[in-house]
This record gives structure tokens, sequence and C-alpha cells, in this order.
């Protein structure tokens, strides 16, 4: 939601995508909508925050079985039996398949209405505005193969 990026493309995010030291989330060509090149995330503020959120869920003793999953968004729709196999581990089984549930709850809790497909599209439409740019704003939220470190002001 705060990257502007397709729920699918999302959930196909491992961790050693995840550059830290330069900011980015890198997204190989064959994970995202586009297919012809790779492109990245700017790791702004709110990511960050959600990435230290989901790093320190993992670290907690009640998750124990998604440990060892290297997708930054876990399922645990899988056997706890297999947890140490590696080959299971790192397959497309562990990882979360849809945001459904999650978005329910938080509807449920925030008391709103509305799509998940909502927030990215107010992501572009906020970042069209704010950079006076159509142009730019597809550059932000859709081709980032470039090194431009293009952000939304804080």
């Amino acid at each position: 939601m705060f990257s502007g990026r397709h729920v699918p493309e999302l959930l196909k995010i491992r961790e050693e995508q995840i550059d830290y030291v330069n900011r980015q989330i890198h997204l190989p060509a064959h994970t995202h909508k586009v297919r012809k090149v790779d492109q990245f995330i700017t790791i702004t503020t709110p990511i960050a925050e959600v990435l230290e959120r989901l790093k320190r869920k993992k670290q907690d003793p009640r998750y124990q079985k998604i440990k060892d999953v290297p997708w930054i968004f876990p399922g645990f729709r899988w056997k706890e039996s297999k947890r140490h196999d590696y080959n299971y581990i790192n397959s497309d089984i562990t990882r979360m398949k849809t945001t459904h549930h999650c978005w329910e709850e938080m509807r449920r809790v925030g008391n709103f209405e509305g799509t998940r497909n909502m927030f990215r599209k107010t992501y572009s439409t906020l970042a069209k505005d704010e950079l006076k740019s159509t142009t730019s704003a597809i550059r932000l939220v859709c081709t980032a193969n470039s090194r431009d470190n293009h952000q939304l002001p804080e």
C-alpha cells in the first residue's frame, strides 16, 4: 500500500531482494506486471517501518514456523513438520497468496469501507499531484530500473 505496487508483486518479495544500504527492494522482471526489465521500490520511511515490523514478527518465538521462510510476507497454511525442509521452505507454498483476510480485519478494526486496490490508485494519484507530472509519477510507480532515486516527500 505504501509503494503503489500490485499486491501479487509485493507478495513475491524475498528477503534477499532487500538492499537496506541503498534503501531499495529489487524486483526481478519475472515477478511484476511489466516483465521486461528489473525494477526496484525505494524504501521510504513508511516502507522501512513495515519491513522492521515484519522482521520483528519473524524473531518472535510465537512465530517460529515462519522464522526461516524467505518471503517477507510468509503464509501460515503449510505443514509445520516441513519447517526444516530447505526445498519446501523456499518454495512458493510458504508465501502468502492473498491479503483478503488481512484486509477484511483492517476494515473491521478501522471501521471503514473500500477496496485494497483503492489505496494503490490513490497512491498513484497523489504521486502525480505531488510531482506535478504524470510522467514522473509513472516513473516513480512503475519503471524504476534506472538508478534515479525518485521519492515522494515525507
